[in-house]
């Protein structure tokens, strides 16, 4: 399930296992706001923050998602000193 996989996702990350993230993120529909935020983050630490700013941008622009989510992109968003064009 959806929910299966963000669990999994975001232990990969806890584990520092950044590509395993990415590979689990990415088999979540695009159109699973959280799932882009997991792929935002995964890029945001491996310093990609054209990538990161792009996958979090497209997660706030999805109605699937949740509020407290959108509250932490906007939050990583800020600290980047990134915008959403």
């Amino acid at each position: 399930s959806a929910d299966r996989l963000l669990e999994a996702g975001w232990r990969a990350v806890e584990a520092g296992d950044l590509s395993g993230a990415r590979a689990t993120f990415s088999k979540l529909p695009g159109a699973d706001g959280r799932a882009r935020y997991g792929l935002g983050y995964v890029a945001d630490q491996q310093g990609n923050l054209d990538a990161a700013t792009t996958y979090y941008c497209a997660a706030l622009d999805l109605s699937s998602t949740p509020a407290d989510v959108a509250r932490e992109i906007r939050g990583r968003l800020g600290v980047l000193g990134r915008d959403c064009p």
